[in-house]
């Protein structure tokens, strides 16, 4: 289940196929967030959680097992919101490549900045670099973050870049809403094709990457 941003990149970015296996981790529904299912084309989806619910195949705990899956099945792993609550994310990560076809996909989301959550508990905050290492099975060629703005994200051009970007928001907020002119966008590396919509920042801040399996 994703967010509104998480849904809209992955509307965005993911290349425009039919998947012969998705699997998304982190299926379980809340009832406040989209389902991926409405947004991917495929031939067939299982949705997998560590508790039972609506919108749950499997209930897996991948930091044990990848049992009932089956291994280089699913050319699209779709993970959004996810690792910042597994306590062992380098096992996790693991048994996700293990799942993975040749040249699958992963679409991970995760936060870099966001309030204390526990579903059951709250571990880690990740920056893009932080996801390559800890899933290095993967090439991550493009990265991007967005904040609370609907229907906006932004790419990381470079680390250098990422800094100066979260420096400027973090410089120029003052506690209520920020818009984006054209010539910061250009100065930051931010996508112009994004919606220039005000919206909150630093409070919430999430990384954004498609990978392939190596």
């Amino acid at each position: 289940m994703g967010d509104i941003n998480q849904s809209y990149f992955l509307e965005k970015e993911l290349p425009k196929k039919t998947f012969n296996n998705v699997l998304d981790i982190g299926s379980k529904d809340y009832g406040n967030t989209q389902s991926f299912r409405d947004l991917v084309k495929y031939n067939n989806y299982v949705g997998i959680d560590m508790e039972a619910g609506k919108n749950v195949d499997h209930v897996v705990d991948l930091t044990k097992t990848i049992e009932p899956l089956k291994e280089n099945i699913y050319d699209l792993i779709i993970c959004c919101s996810v690792i910042e609550h597994v306590d062992y994310p380098w096992i996790f990560a693991d048994n996700v490549s293990k799942l993975s076809t040749n040249k699958g996909l992963l679409y991970i989301a995760v936060p870099f900045v966001w309030k204390f959550h526990g579903y059951p508990n709250d571990y880690f905050r990740y920056t893009h670099n932080g996801v390559k290492k800890i899933f290095k099975d993967y090439n991550f060629e493009d990265c991007y973050f967005s904040t609370y703005g609907a229907h906006n994200y932004f790419k990381i051009k470079s680390d250098d870049g990422f800094a100066k970007q979260l420096t400027y928001l973090s410089t120029r907020l003052d506690n209520k809403e920020l818009r984006f002119s054209e010539k910061i966008e250009n100065n930051l590396g931010l996508d112009l094709a994004t919606d220039k919509k005000p919206q909150k920042v630093l409070s919430y801040i999430q990384i954004l990457m498609i990978g392939e399996k190596k």
